[in-house]
């Protein structure tokens, strides 16, 4: 006799159908290993149910809570040596570079002072610029009516939110056992 589905029915019988349930019976009063199977899986599962839990051993939460503070204590540890090496190496890769721009700079004090104005003018063209482009879109935005300032301020506040949210998830990551990182 066929088997196959009837053997995973035993142990689910809350998911049958109607049909499924009436032939699973059909099947049970005919066929004494599956019979025996459900019997067995019945005094198993009144067992299982029957049992108290049981209860963790005398000092556990105090063990795990010990065991994650030296998992936590062992990452800040290996993230220290991490920034501390990278420092370092940063440090090493740019010294020999701002090294040669010191030398440039002591060979040539008069380009370097010329290269430096120059620089400030830039800098001040830049923004003049952009304090008339601000003038523009503020001039451009008097015209607008109310309904548009508040639709204006409505969407900064949400990307401020948006902003201010994606900040506290980066920083407060929670991972999948609840523990933040």
């Amino acid at each position: 006799m066929k088997h196959s589905p009837f053997d995973i029915w035993l142990f689910d019988p809350q998911d049958l159908h109607a049909e499924q349930d009436e032939a699973l019976k059909q099947h049970l009063a005919e066929c004494d290993s599956c019979r025996a199977l459900a019997e067995a899986w019945q005094a198993a599962e009144a067992g299982m149910l029957a049992s108290e839990a049981m209860a963790p051993e005398p000092g556990f939460a105090h063990r795990w809570q010990q065991r994650l503070a030296l998992a936590r204590s062992k990452r800040r540890r290996r993230q220290t040596w991490a920034v501390l090496a990278g420092t370092i190496g940063g440090a090493l890769v740019l010294t020999p570079i701002i090294s040669l721009r010191l030398w440039a700079l002591l060979a040539a004090p008069g380009e370097a002072a010329l290269a430096w104005l120059d620089r400030l003018q830039i800098l001040t063209l830049n923004l003049e610029a952009l304090r008339g482009f601000v003038a523009i879109v503020l001039q451009s935005l008097q015209g607008l009516s109310v309904l548009w300032w508040v639709a204006l301020g409505l969407g900064a506040l949400w990307i401020s939110g948006l902003w201010a949210g994606l900040l506290y998830r980066i920083a407060f990551k929670i991972i999948p056992n609840g523990v933040s990182r």
